[in-house]
Formats: C-alpha cells, sequence, structure tokens
C-alpha cells in the first residue's frame, strides 16, 4: 500500500512484518507451528483397510470405497495413487477386421 501511495522504492508490508518479528526476538525464517488438526486420514490403517478392500475386488471405484470406508473421495483417491501406486489402465478391444487388416499390413512390410 505504501508502494502504490508513495510510488518510490519503500518496504513492502511483508518486509515490514518480517522486519517486526526479527526485531521481536524471532531468530528463523521456518514456518511456525500452527494450531488445527493434523491430516490424519491417511494413516496406515486407513491405507490396510483401502488395499484390503481393492484386494477383494480390482473393479471397485473411489467413490465406492469412500462410502464403504466412511472416508472422503479425496483421501482414498491419494491413498489408491499415491501410497498404492496403483493407476487406472484402460483395455481396448480390436476386433477381428481390425485384426486381419494389421496383420496384412504387418505382412506386406515384411514381403516388402
Amino acid at each position: 500500500m505504501l508502494k502504490k501511495a508513495s510510488g518510490v522504492d519503500c518496504l513492502s508490508d511483508r518486509q515490514i512484518r518480517w522486519h517486526k518479528a526479527f526485531a521481536e526476538g524471532r531468530e528463523y525464517v521456518n514456518d511456525e507451528n500452527r494450531a488445527g488438526r493434523l491430516s490424519t486420514s491417511s494413516s496406515d490403517d486407513n491405507v490396510r483397510r483401502v488395499c484390503d478392500l481393492l484386494n477383494t475386488d480390482r473393479r471397485l471405484s473411489v467413490r465406492l470405497i469412500s462410502e464403504t470406508l466412511d472416508l472422503t473421495k479425496t483421501i482414498v483417491h491419494e491413498i489408491v495413487s499415491e501410497s498404492l501406486g496403483m493407476r487406472k489402465h484402460y483395455v481396448t478391444e480390436i476386433h477381428s477386421a481390425q485384426l486381419r487388416k494389421k496383420i496384412f499390413q504387418y505382412e506386406t512390410k515384411i514381403i516388402c
């Protein structure tokens, strides 16, 4: 705000707050601990529960797992993708006509 008002080089609001904090005795530049609840939803117990459920049926959706285990979809997705390292694979079907065409193209490449 001072920069906008004066139009010259001066300290920003953030620089003023940092200066004040160090003048009052702050010694470290790292963030201080904050109040609040820690994220424990992706605990080892929840990872094990999701893994056990997926071992019974690999085709379960994230939504169904979240409803079954009473976890949020975001947490279940994080557990499945990051903790368990699973990804969705898409299988494409090749019809017999397409397969014959690909084999014919392959054989003509070999002959030529």
